[in-house]
């Protein structure tokens, strides 16, 4: 009875894992997934006791003779080897968690909304970001396009954690970005050409001349002149078909008088 028991408390005393990934090996640098977070191997140190890992963006060191536990995932790591001049870094590890983050449920005592907030949720002005709760006046952007001013000579664009817009001059130039910089000519960045004119459609780049093509760039809002080659080419032939007759000569017209004259001179 007493054995049963003691074999009984074995068991309970085993953590009961809901996803385990055993016998991975992971170059540095490269990811993988378990249990809905993101494993990355970053750094390997000298004496090959101990690895650098991020778990989606938090770095951790585990160590190579021991099972490391961070908030419910447990790490250990087996062989390791450094980058050599014949091998690429890299480590086996085996993986195990006692809950899934994204199957929707907010499992066991380790799972909770500051490491899986898509699960568990986020309390009081904070909204869920990259699985962990960030107050909400901290996020002003998603994706770059939300960031976009009335500037042109600025490159607009989300970044960094909380999410923040970002507005970064533009100083090199480059033609058709709507933008010219102080310190560039209309040769280098033909966004420079002051006297092409503003416009909404192409429209109103009518410049009334039937050999070209006029258009507004959607970009710029410039407008744009090209020949049209296939109107030429047409105009052309055309030209090429055309027969030209030669004149005939002009019949003197006589009077009655010289008819009489001529007649006479012929009798004699």
């Amino acid at each position: 009875m007493k054995r049963l028991l003691f074999l009984i408390l074995i068991m309970l005393s085993v953590p009961a894992y809901s996803v385990t990934k055993e016998n991975i090996n992971l170059e540095l640098w490269e990811s993988i997934v378990v249990g809905g977070r993101n494993f990355t191997l970053v750094g390997i140190s000298a004496y090959k006791d101990t690895v650098m890992m991020t778990i989606d963006d938090e770095k951790h060191a585990v160590s190579t003779n021991r099972t490391e536990s961070i908030n419910g995932i447990h790490i250990s790591v087996g062989w390791v080897y450094k980058t050599t001049r014949w091998r690429n870094g890299f480590a086996e590890l085996n993986i195990s968690m006692n809950y899934t983050c994204g199957n929707g449920k907010c499992e066991s005592r380790w799972e909770n909304h500051e490491n899986c907030c898509i699960d568990c949720n986020c309390s009081g002005n904070y909204t869920c970001y990259n699985k962990k709760c960030v107050k909400s006046e901290f996020i002003q952007c998603y994706r770059n396009a939300e960031c976009r001013d009335e500037y042109p000579c600025t490159e607009d664009y989300c970044s960094g954690f909380p999410k923040l817009c970002y507005h970064r001059e533009i100083t090199e130039c480059r033609h058709g970005d709507g933008c010219c910089p102080s310190n560039c000519t209309a040769v280098e960045d033909e966004d420079c050409y002051v006297e092409k004119l503003k416009c909404k459609t192409d429209a109103d780049c009518d410049d009334n001349n039937v050999s070209t093509i006029d258009k507004c760039s959607k970009i710029t809002n410039w407008c744009s002149h090209v020949l049209n080659e296939t109107k030429g080419e047409v105009e052309e032939e055309n030209i090429t078909n055309i027969t030209v007759e030669t004149p005939k000569p002009a019949v003197e017209k006589k009077s009655f008088l010289k008819k009489l004259l001529d007649w006479l001179k012929g009798l004699f």
